[in-house]
């Protein structure tokens, strides 16, 4: 797949022609606090047009941005999928 970052803490890998994306979401302080993030589907090449699936509630879709918003604790890691249904 095609690797992103929209930030130091939030990592995408890509799979166009499967249009999914794993999330890897991490907590680089010694303190609990939230990582947030956004990027446009069509710039990490999935199609805005499709509706989508996340298994994570603190990553969703909307009006064809990926929103990640995710509280974890110090030095904490969330891996979440998202795929077009």
């Amino acid at each position: 797949g095609e690797f992103y970052g929209i930030n130091e803490e939030i990592h995408l890998h890509v799979l166009p022609a499967q249009q999914a994306v794993v999330i890897n979401i991490f907590n680089l302080s010694d303190q609990s606090r939230p990582i947030s993030g956004q990027i446009e589907l069509g710039k990490i090449g999935l199609d805005p047009a499709r509706s989508y699936r996340a298994d994570n509630p603190n990553c969703r879709i909307e009006e064809g941005i990926l929103k990640v918003n995710q509280e974890l604790p110090a030095w904490g890691a969330e891996v979440a999928e998202l795929r077009a249904e």
